[in-house]
């Protein structure tokens, strides 16, 4: 929010309003003698441009950056079209090296295997701790079912083996 220098004016208002009595007491002093028609064509516009630079609002858009907005709007290109890829063009898309390999997570849980993991989850964790053969449990399972790349996987069967 501006700060109000002049009364209920902020520094841009006043200086709209201004600088449009200004050109419109010029108007007046030149042109009210000899062609009082023309002075009123000219001073009336002025004045309503200033006042509304001052004080004119669309749709919480103060006039002088809806003024901006507006042309911006009338200069600018209102097709785009799209050329594919020229010889001249400074940038280059390729398609990437290497591909990764999706994921895969072995879904064969058991009922009693659930369980366990409840418990463990439970628990914060202490089932596992007082429990051995618990703790063995959530070993093997963290061992069983970790994310693996079908490539490998008949490495990390070869090793499971062993």
């Amino acid at each position: 929010m501006a700060d109000k220098i002049i009364g209920p004016l902020t520094m841009a208002q006043f200086l709209y309003v201004i600088i449009g009595g200004l050109i419109d007491y010029i108007l007046l002093q030149n042109l009210i003698d000899t062609a009082p028609g023309v002075f009123f064509s000219l001073a009336i516009p002025i004045a309503l441009f200033s006042l509304a630079m001052a004080f004119l609002k669309i749709n919480d858009i103060p006039f002088p950056r809806f003024i901006q907005a507006a042309i911006l709007f009338m200069s600018s290109p209102k097709r785009r079209i799209w050329h594919k890829y020229s010889e001249t063009s400074p940038v280059r898309i390729t398609t990437p090296k290497q591909k990764i390999q999706p994921k895969i997570v072995r879904k064969n849980i058991e009922k009693s295997e659930i369980e366990k993991m409840a418990a463990v989850l439970d628990t914060a964790g202490w089932a596992a701790v007082r429990d051995e053969q618990l703790k063995s449990f959530v070993k093997e399972f963290d061992k069983n079912h970790r994310p693996i790349n079908p490539d490998k996987q008949s490495v990390n069967n070869q090793q499971e083996k062993q």
